[in-house]
């Protein structure tokens, strides 16, 4: 389960902007309001990196009563990401709220965006406000209910269609572009969609999606997951019609999301606890600047081989001996049993080519080097009977 401590709190500059537009420099764009000591150079990277516009107007109206706000998570360029939301004034002025989001911040949050809901619909200000204090950011991760109560709604969203999920996984895991198409007016039920999607993933890992919750211009908007407010869209995305149920275009295959995708079938409470238990693993393989995909297709592979050692299933004893090896994140439970699957089918097969890292195990922890032991004093003992 996701840690439900007490959350770290975060100091954020922000800026207010009336008629933001790409690159920062449109007619008639003014800031109403900045933290003080925010840079200037940030304005117009807010605008191009996190370029991001209030809904669409409906029909013979100047305002939009079923969803006001548009919210976004982008990358930044001289910061590491930017929270971004977009409204109306009353006069119909377009204005957009920035904030640079540390990494720590957005891990901290762990992928649970519809704690932010209220927060991203309350209004903005229509006046100058001139100097601001810094926005008091305290993300609160998801809890066990929280988690699978977004996968269920997934399931929901999708008509419990576990192949669009698949494809939509497989294509984000491989940072191709992916879409919605056709949803309907509800930031909840966006910001819950992308949610789902991202308990999908080791806790570690939900910082590498970015989304926009509402998108007229595609190429403005500089995100990965993003929901499309015209049927117009980028021909290398796949995207989920939401109103029809289908799938436009096709993801390549990937071992993690068959992995994760297969939990799923059996029941979302499975999903949280793989996600949970490979979240060490996951922060490991970030630490060795893997990319999304690489990192899952190791992590799965680690999945699968604990499962075959823990039951005492034929594993690659080379594989088997990496993992004792070089993976810092294996617990000590599981440690001694690799160990002792490695010497099993060592003895069993007279081939001790892969047993070389069992000496420094046995050195660094005592329960494996007695396991080890009592292994070798029982094929000694067998040895000598037959």
């Amino acid at each position: 389960m996701v840690s439900s401590t007490a959350p770290r709190s975060f100091q954020l500059e922000q800026a207010f902007i009336a008629n933001p537009s790409s690159g920062g420099n449109g007619a008639g764009m003014r800031i109403l309001a900045s933290t003080y000591g925010l840079k200037r150079e940030l304005i117009p990277e807010f605008t191009r990196a996190a370029f991001i516009a209030p809904p669409p107007l409906r029909p013979g109206t100047s305002f939009n009563d079923a969803m006001p706000t548009s919210f976004g998570i982008f990358r930044g360029e001289t910061v590491d990401y930017i929270f971004a939301r977009a409204q109306r004034l009353p006069d119909g002025t377009p204005v957009a709220h920035y904030m640079p989001m540390p990494a720590a911040a957005l891990r901290w949050l762990a992928g649970n965006l519809i704690s932010l809901h209220a927060w991203i619909e309350s209004p903005i200000a229509q006046t100058p406000l001139g100097d601001i204090q810094p926005f008091h950011f305290e993300p609160t991760p998801p809890d066990y209910d929280a988690q699978n109560e977004a996968l269920l709604s997934l399931m929901r969203y999708t008509g419990s269609k576990t192949a669009f999920v698949g494809s939509m996984f497989a294509a984000l895991i491989q940072a191709m572009g992916v879409g919605v198409l056709n949803a309907p007016p509800s930031l909840p039920d966006r910001l819950m969609f992308v949610q789902g999607l991202l308990m999908l993933l080791p806790v570690p890992a939900r910082v590498a999606i970015t989304f926009a919750s509402s998108v007229g211009d595609s190429a403005q908007v500089r995100s990965q997951f993003k929901f499309f407010d015209t049927p117009s869209f980028p021909p290398n995305f796949v995207v989920f019609d939401w109103a029809n149920r289908k799938i436009i275009g096709e993801a390549p295959e990937h071992v993690y999301s068959k992995f994760i995708i297969s939990q799923l079938r059996l029941d979302t409470s499975v999903v949280v606890e793989h996600t949970e238990k490979l979240g060490r693993t996951a922060q490991w393989r970030a630490y060795q600047k893997d990319d999304l995909a690489n990192a899952l297709a190791w992590i799965s592979r680690r999945a699968t081989l604990d499962s075959a050692v823990m039951m005492n299933q034929p594993a690659d004893s080379a594989l088997v001996a990496s993992v004792l090896r070089e993976d810092p994140t294996l617990p000590d439970d599981l440690r001694l049993i690799y160990a002792r699957h490695l010497m099993t089918f060592a003895l069993a097969m007279k081939d001790p080519a892969h047993t070389d890292i069992i000496p420094t195990v046995c050195a660094q922890n005592r329960e494996v080097a007695d396991a080890v032991f009592a292994q070798l004093e029982a094929a000694a003992a067998k040895a000598d009977t037959s």
